[in-house]
C-alpha cells in the first residue's frame, strides 16, 4: 500500500495546503489539518504551506517519496513504516 503522510504546522489555526503533483501549494489547492495525513501514491513530491490571514504564508516543505514494491510485497513485512512531514517552528511567519 501506499504511504500516509503525516503533515503538522506548529502555527495554531494556520491552514496547510498541498500538492503531490511538485507544484507550488497555493492558496486554492487541497487542506490537510495539521496532524492530519495525505496519501502519496506510489511515488510522488509533497509540498506543503501553511497560510494565516494576515501573516506571510510560510515557506514551502517539501520531500519525494517511491514506495519500495518489492519491499511491500515481501511477507516477512509485518508493518508499514511510520513517516512523519514536519517543519520547524518558524513554519509560519508573521508579516
Amino acid at each position: 500500500t501506499a504511504p500516509t503522510i503525516t503533515v503538522s504546522a506548529a502555527t495554531s489555526g494556520s491552514i496547510i495546503r498541498y500538492t503531490t503533483s511538485g507544484l507550488e501549494p497555493t492558496e486554492v489547492d487541497p487542506v490537510v489539518a495539521s496532524g492530519g495525513t495525505v496519501n502519496v501514491g506510489l511515488s510522488a513530491t509533497l509540498k506543503a504551506k501553511a497560510f494565516l490571514s494576515g501573516w506571510t504564508a510560510s515557506d514551502t516543505v517539501s520531500a519525494s517519496y517511491v514506495l519500495n514494491l518489492a519491499a511491500a510485497a515481501s511477507p516477512r513485512r509485518k508493518s508499514s513504516p511510520s513517516i512523519s512531514f514536519g517543519a520547524p517552528d518558524s513554519f509560519v511567519s508573521r508579516r
